[in-house]
């Protein structure tokens, strides 16, 4: 997340609660950054951002912050070497029919590196556009600028890429089981009869494994004729 910009816009003005992560040696500066950002705003613009640590491909990180409709990424596809666990990530952090959106600079090559990973992974590509954008002539601190990315006309290249899973995936719903007890009161609530006591289920595969009468006298021998 780095300064958290993109999140942060996300809950400040899209009213999104949104988790904003970072590798946990840089979690202190996104956190003070949220902090910052939100101190002067309703407690409820604050209460949509949450900070937590995010180290691409540990499960440890991602298991507590459970899957998200929109995962969005910016300016975070600039290595190649990560391109895979990044996109694992994502794809984990996906809820079912979630999407994925990234922004990034046109570097060169970056945006066909981004899409040849995505193909060897469980995603695929929805959309993929360029977007012209003005920037200003401030100097960074290094005395740089962003010159170098900037196409004949003047104007800063950013490719958008929306992504999704290959395969759709399944709301993970478990089935809740009430007692006897409550079987049978709801029954009665919905229909107005009182059912014959059910027993476990345990009993009944106990109870089924006894031979009725007719299939005991069919284990015995016919006697055997003069």
């Amino acid at each position: 997340a780095g300064l958290g910009a993109v999140g942060l816009f996300l809950a400040v003005h899209k009213g999104l609660r949104v988790a904003l992560t970072e590798a946990p040696e840089s979690l202190p500066l996104l956190a003070r950054s949220v902090a910052e950002c939100v101190s002067e705003l309703p407690a409820r613009h604050a209460a949509r951002a949450e900070v937590s640590p995010l180290r691409w491909g540990d499960v440890t990180h991602m298991a507590p912050l459970g899957t998200f409709d929109l995962v969005v990424g910016s300016d975070v596809t600039y290595r190649p070497d990560c391109l895979d666990s990044l996109l694992s990530t994502a794809e984990t952090l996906l809820a079912p029919g979630g999407r994925i959106l990234f922004a990034l600079q046109d570097r060169p090559g970056e945006a066909d590196q981004l899409e040849a990973s995505v193909e060897k992974n469980k995603l695929c590509v929805l959309s993929r556009e360029v977007v012209d954008i003005h920037e200003s002539e401030a100097e960074f601190h290094d005395g740089a600028t962003r010159d170098i990315w900037k196409g004949e006309d003047g104007l800063v290249k950013i490719w958008l890429f929306e992504l999704m899973p290959k395969e759709p995936k399944m709301l993970d719903v478990q089935p809740s089981l009430g007692s006897l007890e409550d079987v049978e009161a709801e029954f009665e609530r919905l229909t107005g009869i009182r059912p014959e006591r059910l027993r476990p289920l345990g009993e009944m595969k106990q109870a089924s494994s006894t031979p009725l009468p007719h299939q005991a006298a069919s284990k015995l021998k016919s006697p055997k004729k003069d």
